[in-house]
């Protein structure tokens, strides 16, 4: 599942931050594709017609590469208000050289009937905090909770809630955003499936 590969890949990430820290809604095309798979066996493949259309219908929403810029600029924007709302202030940083970013700006894959050479699921470029204390983690997930309900983003969940470790998602509209923390805490936003810019600029209703 998607939801796990992305879970996977968060905590490994968080795990290389810690290790070094002394880290709009789916096409109706897809989604009917999805739903043919009966729980024992991979999704049934698009025709290369249902494929044309699938690529088609995705236009309208822009480019991979805009999405990811987009996303970035957001996730700053969120961070410095999670900066200015606790007190004394939460420094962040986003460290363009580290392989973690270089993977976020890789996105993540739309599904098995879209290669990565055509489409992907955008990913902001990870902000990094130091470790939160337990109150100013609440006062983070507070801002990041406030400002994913303006897109639309509003169902929260979280898998660890402790002195070790502590991650907080909320996801919706085609949204996620997710705060991770075990040395330091990485936060970060991920899209849904768009185009890349080159499979934009060629001609529609053919493939590429």
């Amino acid at each position: 599942m998607t939801y796990v590969r992305d879970k996977s890949r968060l905590i490994l990430a968080c795990t290389a931050v810690a290790l070094t820290a002394s880290t709009l809604s789916g096409c109706a095309t897809y989604q009917k594709a999805q739903q043919m798979n009966d729980g024992n066996s991979s999704p049934a493949q698009l025709g290369d017609q249902q494929t044309i259309d699938l690529i088609d219908s995705l236009r309208p929403k822009g480019s991979f590469e805009a999405a990811h810029d987009n996303l970035t600029a957001i996730a700053r924007a969120v961070a410095e208000k999670i900066n200015q709302a606790v007190p004394g202030g939460k420094p962040w940083t986003v460290n363009t050289t580290s392989q973690i970013v270089t993977n976020a700006r890789n996105g993540l894959p739309c599904g098995n009937d879209l290669s990565a050479g055509t489409a992907g699921k955008p990913e902001a470029d990870p902000v990094q905090f130091d470790a939160f204390t337990p109150s100013e983690f609440k006062i983070a997930v507070n801002v990041i909770r406030q400002e994913a309900a303006k897109l639309g983003a509003t169902e929260e969940s979280s898998l660890f809630d402790d002195a070790s470790k502590r991650e907080y998602f909320v996801s919706g509209n085609g949204y996620r955003f997710n705060i991770f923390q075990i040395n330091s805490a990485i936060f970060s936003i991920s899209g849904d499936c768009h185009l890349l810019q080159k499979v934009i600029d060629l001609p529609p209703g053919k493939l590429p």
